[in-house]
């Protein structure tokens, strides 16, 4: 578990040439420095603050385009009068930001990028006393009734399982209907819907249904079409 700040530079997100082994009287050779994303391989990268971040860091930005454009990823390492050093990289990239603060939503910004992102969960001011003393004592739990080992282990259970909770023909025919209906731009949507579904079904332990396509299309829909069109796929899904 990594993290990219906003004040990050380009050679520590993705690496440099080891300047002290090159130069080196006794030994010298040709050796790399494995910036964030390499380092964070088969992790988590935590981009904080990434509207700031898509705004004034275009090259980083770039960066995160090839990390999650494929899965694998891959990461390119340049040095001038040196082989490109290319390197397959498998992370998941979480990422926060405030879109009511200047410079504004990341979709607005960089909707490229935004797009590369399954879901988008808002988070809301705390309204409960109890949930706010948690916060502020570090005391976070998951559920009053279940224990951070037991949480984990259902979602080990769920990762094991997940391959078997497919989404049926049905559900796909809903999916690439709402697709074409209403005028969606990328098809990443579809493919976050039918993973987020087989993952929400293998922790439920029940079969996909259309309560699962209505549960995850809000995460995955948020940040990719207009209020109004999620409202209408969101009511007519419903129907």
């Amino acid at each position: 578990f990594l993290e990219i700040s906003p004040s990050a530079k380009k050679g520590t997100v993705v690496g440099s040439i080891d300047l002290k082994r090159l130069t080196s009287k006794d030994s010298p050779e040709a050796s790399l420095i494995l910036g964030t994303i390499p380092k964070a391989h088969r992790g988590i990268v935590f981009v904080d603050e990434i509207n700031r971040i898509a705004d004034t860091s275009p090259e980083i930005v770039d960066l995160l385009l090839d990390v999650m454009g494929t899965k694998p990823g891959r990461i390119q390492i340049e040095e001038a009068g040196l082989p490109i050093t290319e390197i397959p990289v498998q992370v998941s990239v979480w990422s926060a930001s405030n879109p009511d603060e200047e410079p504004g939503p990341l979709e607005d910004i960089r909707r490229q990028l935004s797009d590369r992102f399954d879901f988008t969960v808002n988070v809301e001011r705390p309204k409960n006393t109890r949930v706010i003393k948690e916060i502020i004592s570090s005391n976070i739990s998951f559920d009053d009734n279940i224990s951070t080992t037991q949480k984990t282990m259902q979602f080990v259970e769920a990762q094991n399982t997940v391959e078997h909770f497919e989404p049926t023909e049905d559900i796909k025919t809903i999916l690439s209907s709402m697709y074409v209906d209403y005028n969606i731009e990328s098809l990443r949507c579809i493919e976050a819907c039918l993973l987020g579904i087989k993952i929400r079904s293998a922790l439920l332990r029940q079969n996909p249904s259309i309560d699962d396509i209505i549960f995850v299309t809000r995460y995955a829909l948020r940040h990719r079409v207009d209020v109004k069109d999620l409202n209408n796929i969101l009511k007519n899904l419903e129907q």
